[in-house]
């Protein structure tokens, strides 16, 4: 499902390989869209964000996130740990989904990196549906979604993920409403 267009301006270089780039050299342009600006308001919030590395990895498995800066002493994921900001993201993602998902999750992990310069916790222990952090970085992309012509069911598949139940999935679709 398509689900909209993405603004004009924004691009993926996709001829990368794995290992560390700077932001815009994977989204060339990525400063000059409306919604940066619309997540970067001040000078200092933008200078933290183009200063972000992004850690392209080869794993299959892997979509996006911001690197912790800590061990998160969880056995089941072993993220890369970094001390600078620093989004991973897997290569097949980046050169496979459709540019629309990329869009909504790079500008979810930026609006990521902000919190934590602001204090937020990334990675709390409770509910990943729960967590005051996912559900402002979640409401920014969806509200830009939304705006672009986005339908809730397209939202929904966008913000399903495996590690969450169905019933705390309905919670997070009815608190972003994007419910049926």
């Amino acid at each position: 499902m398509k689900g909209f267009d993405v603004p004009d301006g924004f691009s993926i270089d996709k001829s990368l390989s794995a290992g560390d780039h700077p932001l815009l050299e994977v989204f060339p342009g990525l400063d000059n869209l409306a919604l940066f600006k619309k997540l970067a308001k001040t000078k200092k919030q933008r200078e933290c964000i183009i200063g972000v590395t992004i850690k392209l990895i080869l794993s299959k498995y892997v979509y996006m996130y911001v690197a912790p800066n800590k061990p998160l002493g969880t056995k089941y994921w072993k993220p890369i740990i970094s001390s600078e900001d620093c989004v991973v993201i897997g290569i097949n993602h980046l050169k496979t989904s459709p540019i629309q998902v990329v869009y909504l999750d790079i500008f979810h992990e930026l609006c990521h990196i902000l919190q934590r310069k602001a204090g937020g916790e990334l990675w709390s222990l409770e509910s990943y549906v729960d967590n005051p952090c996912e559900i402002e970085a979640y409401q920014f992309v969806i509200n830009e979604a939304k705006k672009l012509g986005a339908a809730n069911k397209y939202l929904r598949d966008y913000l399903e993920v495996g590690w969450v139940s169905k019933k705390d999935m309905k919670r997070l679709f009815s608190r972003l409403e994007v419910d049926d």
